[in-house]
């Protein structure tokens, strides 16, 4: 899994120069419903790749910051149970997406409420508090 994100990273990063700026177009929901992704290792992986994508900014980053991928991230982020490395991760890809794409700000507010960005800005952890303030700002 570690490596089909570095894959799909170099793939994403291969090239940029040479491309139209047209997003490809990307199915955002697989037709046939699957367990792997509960996992939590899989999201993991999966949101890691999408932050490293989204640092990169460009062609294959507006793929996601579509309405589907956005609402299952804000999913995972509102998850109960999930790990603390879970929850900075997914607040760290969504700041990324924001920071690309300013609009998507709405959708992801709309998914967490400023209730949920407070919460998350009294919890004493300074990295997760620095994120959230990064979404919001």
């Amino acid at each position: 899994m570690a490596a089909l994100g570095e894959l799909l990273f170099y793939i994403s990063t291969k090239n940029e120069h040479a491309r139209d700026n047209k997003p490809m177009e990307f199915p955002s929901k697989d037709s046939r419903p699957s367990s792997i992704w509960q996992d939590d290792i899989t999201q993991l992986y999966a949101l890691r790749t999408i932050e490293n994508i989204s640092n990169q900014g460009g062609y294959w980053t507006a793929c996601f910051t579509s309405q589907d991928v956005i609402t299952n991230i804000c999913y995972i982020f509102r998850a109960p149970g999930k790990q603390e490395i879970m929850r900075l991760t997914t607040v760290s890809c969504l700041a990324c997406l924001v920071r690309f794409s300013p609009s998507s700000i709405q959708r992801v507010m709309e998914k967490l409420s400023f209730e949920v960005m407070v919460s998350s800005l009294v919890k004493r952890n300074p990295q997760e508090q620095q994120i959230c303030l990064n979404i919001q700002t």
